[in-house]
């Protein structure tokens, strides 16, 4: 005879069985190590599985739920990718369109962890191009291992293998094209132009100097390292890189360096910036400060930083390395007279030549005036009649205009003397952008060609105080 308890014993326990997903749950390769892999090769990985090619996962896949989610008109993959080089290269780095990416992929394939595949932490990173390692492939050929392209090969600032240090190819070897980021027909080592095999006929690659081996091996074992936190929250990674910056900035300043731009090769100003929080600091320009002050990226983005004497020797062509483009560091004669005519004199030599018997209101001629409080350090000056109000270089070929008065005296000097290359000595001695050397240069031709007495004027003046400051 059966007992009510012996059926409790037979009762098995309820099975839940999780939700299906609409694509093949692929598990993304070395989650949670430096050699995680990328979205992109992830997406590839992905419609392999499946047997089709990106053009129709994405199609069929994915265009639907991106258009009725963020009504969108997406129509083919291309449209989808996109054509320019920048929008490839957002990819694999902190984007709109990444995590959309990533949203819609972990509902299809119901991977909880795709957002570790993509370096969320700073953005405009990685490169918009494929780049990768021939040994690596042939390796993972021979062991039978699965073949995918790492997070780390898609930084721009990468140029080599960590493992086996030889330089990445970043162009097939059958034909000599570069291969996008992403493309309707992209495959793990093929190339879809030629379809060829891209571990097959390795081309010879340019041999680094021992120095930017040296460089290579210092950025690529930082970021591998980084590559462990990309799933911090942004927000504490700049509050650190900020405290930080400041801190270098102020212990600088006392000590016998005391021009923060001659340390990093950048303006103060802009230096301040990135301190201040105005402006976010570059990725790559945060790598070459932290290579100067021989600090770990890690240790600098996620821990209070103590200045020490630890800054290398600096040397330009190291700079180019980590695609910083700036002026030279040798002194040229015009930094020579940069330095010599201060901002405080310009403005006083221009006072002066503007108003030699006091201000007088461009508008009604009255001559009292009075002070404004300073805007973005200018001062302006307002009539005592009308209330117009004006500054030094209002009315002239120098109104508004956030150059300093010094640059545009240094220019003046050029064109008048008939220097050569006028364009490249202002750029490197005013240690500004050319585009506005190029807008200075033009103003003061077309004063000069109009015969403003103010340019004759500033020149004898400027003569005047360069011959006796160097006297």
């Amino acid at each position: 005879m059966l007992f009510k308890e012996d059926f409790d014993i037979w009762r098995l326990p309820e099975v839940i069985l999780p939700e299906r997903s609409r694509l093949h749950s692929l598990p993304p390769m070395n989650l949670g190590t430096e050699d995680v892999e990328s979205l992109s090769s992830y997406l590839m990985r992905l419609s392999e599985s499946h047997s089709v090619n990106i053009n129709a996962l994405v199609e069929h896949a994915i265009i639907p739920i991106v258009n009725s989610r963020y009504k969108t008109k997406f129509k083919q993959a291309y449209s989808f990718f996109g054509s320019q080089r920048n929008t490839h290269a957002k990819i694999n780095s902190k984007s709109v369109s990444s995590e959309r990416l990533i949203e819609i992929l972990r509902e299809l394939t119901r991977q909880d962890s795709l957002h570790s595949l993509v370096f969320s932490l700073y953005d405009g990173v990685t490169r918009g191009t494929r780049a990768w390692c021939p040994q690596c492939i042939n390796e993972w050929i021979r062991t039978n291992k699965t073949i995918y392209e790492p997070l780390l090969w898609y930084f721009s600032l990468v140029k080599i293998c960590p493992i086996h240090k030889v330089p990445l190819q970043q162009s097939c070897p059958s034909c000599n094209k570069q291969l996008k980021t992403l493309h309707s027909m992209a495959r793990i080592n093929y190339c879809y132009h030629c379809k060829s095999m891209l571990n097959m006929n390795v081309a010879e690659n340019s041999l680094l100097s021992s120095e930017e081996l040296k460089v290579q091996r210092w950025i690529c074992r930082n970021l591998r390292t980084l590559i462990k936190y990309i799933n911090d929250p942004r927000e504490n990674v700049e509050n650190w890189t900020r405290r930080n910056l400041l801190t270098v900035w102020k212990d600088v300043n006392k000590s016998s360096l005391k021009d923060t731009g001659k340390m990093f090769l950048m303006r103060e100003t802009e230096f301040l910036r990135y301190c201040n929080g105005d402006r976010n600091i570059p990725f790559h320009k945060l790598v070459w400060i932290c290579y100067v002050l021989r600090v770990s990226l890690k240790d600098f983005m996620y821990k209070p930083f103590e200045p020490a004497n630890y800054i290398r020797t600096i040397d330009l062509t190291k700079k180019k390395m980590f695609g910083i483009v700036g002026t030279s560091t040798k002194t040229t004669y015009c930094q020579v007279q940069m330095k010599l005519i201060h901002e405080e004199k310009c403005k006083s030599i221009l006072y002066r030549v503007r108003w030699p018997n006091g201000i007088q209101c461009a508008k009604c001629g009255y001559r009292k005036h009075y002070t404004l409080r300073p805007r973005n350090a200018v001062v302006f000056y307002a009539c005592g009649n009308c209330k117009n109000s004006m500054s030094l270089t209002t009315g002239t070929f120098m109104k508004s205009t956030g150059t300093p008065i010094n640059v545009w005296f240094l220019g003046i000097m050029l064109v008048c003397s008939n220097e050569q290359t006028p364009h490249k000595k202002l750029t490197e001695a005013g240690n500004i952008h050319p585009g506005t050397a190029t807008n200075i240069l033009k103003k003061i031709r077309a004063a000069v060609i109009d015969n403003d007495p103010l340019v004759e004027k500033i020149n004898e003046e400027v003569k005047i105080l360069y011959n006796n400051t160097t006297k």
